[in-house]
């Protein structure tokens, strides 16, 4: 599974749950472009002076390993008689079971950096922690089809999230989350 399908279906679970707890779009727009970072191309010729902002987010490919490969073909249904029509075949082969890894990092910008990075970092930290408690229920399915059950994943075990600081570090990010949710205006970037 491509680290972009990953990064695809994460950011738009972290916009559903910040719409479920409040936010406004305008809001929602700003973290998830602090987060994930955007390109905007002002100027004539959309090449001049690009504004941009690098993800924090950095999503490895995940591979499946194990499981099997189902075959299905259906076929389509005249909706005047609830007939087959002969000649409308769709196959499709489908992958069930196996396990993956899904690896996740966070980078805060240049080494040493504290303050409003940080608080960021740990903001998304808080909440890809929610993605994953999704992702291991069912509610968060990754690919295509995902309206008939496909692209359904579920957390064999208990998952793993590993950051430096231990689990100190889990309180640190959930009132880092808090704060940035009711902050007026999210983080302007002045790294140069």
């Amino acid at each position: 599974i491509p680290g972009t399908s990953w990064n695809g279906a994460i950011r738009a679970d972290i916009r559903d749950i910040l719409s479920q707890i409040g936010c406004s779009s305008a809001k929602i727009r700003e973290l998830l472009q602090c987060w994930f970072g955007y390109v905007d191309v002002s100027g004539e010729s959309k090449e001049e002076e690009p504004s941009a902002r690098q993800s924090m987010v950095i999503i490895g490919e995940s591979v499946l390993e194990g499981g099997e490969d189902v075959p299905m073909t259906r076929n389509k249904i005249n909706r005047f008689d609830s007939s087959t029509i002969e000649s409308a075949l769709y196959s499709e082969i489908t992958h069930c079971g196996g396990e993956t890894t899904l690896d996740i990092m966070i980078q805060t910008g240049k080494r040493g950096t504290k303050g409003e990075n940080r608080k960021y970092a740990l903001a998304l930290l808080a909440m890809l922690r929610l993605v994953v408690q999704d992702l291991g229920r069912g509610y968060l399915a990754v690919g295509g089809q995902t309206a008939i059950g496909r692209g359904v994943f579920t957390v064999s075990g208990e998952p793993v999230l590993l950051a430096d600081g231990g689990e100190e570090i889990w309180k640190e990010a959930q009132q880092q989350l808090m704060t940035v949710i009711k902050e007026k205006k999210v983080l302007e970037e002045k790294e140069e």
